[in-house]
């Protein structure tokens, strides 16, 4: 996004005739969105009133709704002004480094202390990699091609590159809510076991739909709401039984 706007505002100026100050005004402004965003990020982390789950999928939501608003210029048009294009891309930027800011917590206190390191490293090496990668597609998704007959491309060209970060938000914020786990106001996980127990002990602490059709369907625990079938020994150790289980030899 920080990206893909410069290179969009010299069409979209040059159409509307716009100087390269009022271009440089807007990318100051658009870029501004990230200090409202990052206190409002802090507040919510803070005080916790919609969870840390909740936080990023609302604000991956927000980012979808505004990016499409913006793709399609429907407050410019609406308003009959071109500058009014500034509104939808400050939300679109702001909610983008809010889902940014609260990921990085949550992600960083979901996975148990055994494995939060490793985790969260390979997060950041994925983002990285989305960072090196996303310049190439957004500049190729910008370039006009007018003489050019690219088939399907020509016909997406229009769409621009924003439909491809409502996609991407959208698809995040369904995988958050349907794999997420709520970590806020609640103690860290130890271990694997500790995040079985808080699973076990409520089960609105994961969310998804998919999890509970495919236990319906199979009868089963399924990867999208995990928990093995484990029981402790007589030194109150968790171990896995070498079968199933039957309910009432469940100890756990």
């Amino acid at each position: 996004m920080i990206f893909a706007l410069p290179v969009y505002l010299d069409s979209f100026g040059a159409q509307h005739d716009w100087t390269e100050q009022q271009k440089d005004f807007v990318l100051v402004v658009v870029a501004a969105s990230e200090i409202p965003a990052t206190f409002i990020v802090m507040y919510t982390i803070e005080v916790g009133f919609i969870g840390r789950r909740y936080s990023v999928i609302g604000a991956m939501v927000g980012c979808a709704i505004f990016s499409f608003m913006f793709n399609f210029h429907i407050v410019s048009t609406v308003l009959h002004s071109s500058y009014a294009v500034i509104i939808p891309c400050f939300f679109a930027r702001g909610f983008a480094s809010a889902a940014l800011l609260a990921g990085n917590v949550y992600m960083a206190e979901i996975f148990p202390t055994g494995t939060r390191s490793a985790a969260s490293s390979v997060a950041r090496a994925s983002a990285q990699f989305g960072a090196a990668f996303s310049p190439i597609m957004v500049g190729f998704l910008l370039i006009d091609f007018q003489e050019a007959d690219l088939g399907m491309w020509t016909k997406l060209q229009p769409l621009r590159v924003w439909v491809l970060f409502t996609i991407f938000s959208l698809i995040g914020a369904f995988l958050f809510y349907e794999l997420g786990m709520e970590t806020g106001g609640r103690n860290l996980p130890n271990s694997e076991s500790d995040t079985l127990d808080s699973i076990d002990n409520d089960q609105n602490v994961i969310g998804g739909k998919l999890g509970e059709l495919g236990q319906a369907i199979s009868g089963e625990r399924t990867p999208l709401r995990p928990r093995p079938n484990i029981r402790t020994d007589d030194d109150g150790l968790y171990r896995y039984p070498e079968g199933p289980l039957r309910s009432e030899d469940r100890s756990v």
